[in-house]
């Protein structure tokens, strides 16, 4: 998982994402994970839960704001390096050249690019999702 340009503009805004602009910072980032792609009335739905708090969102990212960014992309290559299991990457746009590197690394590796669907690729087209897990788990079956 190549984790480093994120953690990289974390660390450009984390001043905002901790002081009074939060809201308008999060609202950049929302924009562009891709809730309008989502179909009604899942959409309704997901946006009549949402509630995001400043406190909630620090706390989740905190090891991305607390850790040096090629130090946390180290860290993470070394965990995944040790992957020798079948996995599945789907990504609701191109993968970066960063991130078809790091899969390429493990042996048994599906990429997928939905391109176009966002950050949500689950809620935009939920029987695609579904099947394409359904798929890798069959693959995953007659793998073992």
């Amino acid at each position: 998982m190549e984790m480093l340009p994120f953690a990289r503009m974390v660390h450009e805004i984390a001043p905002m994402l901790r002081g009074p602009a939060f809201d308008q910072v999060w609202m950049n980032i929302e924009n562009s994970l891709g809730l309008d792609r989502i179909p009604e009335p899942a959409r309704a739905l997901a946006l009549g839960t949402h509630k995001v708090e400043q406190d909630v969102v620090l706390g989740y990212w905190d090891e991305v704001l607390t850790t040096d960014p090629a130090e946390l992309q180290a860290r993470i290559d070394a965990k995944t390096a040790g992957i020798r299991v079948p996995c599945l990457a789907v990504f609701g746009r191109l993968a970066t050249h960063g991130e078809r590197e790091r899969l390429d690394d493990m042996p048994d590796v599906e990429i997928e690019e939905w391109v176009g669907d966002g950050h949500f690729v689950h809620l935009v087209d939920p029987r695609r999702f579904a099947t394409r897990i359904g798929t890798f788990v069959d693959y995953c079956d007659q793998a073992t």
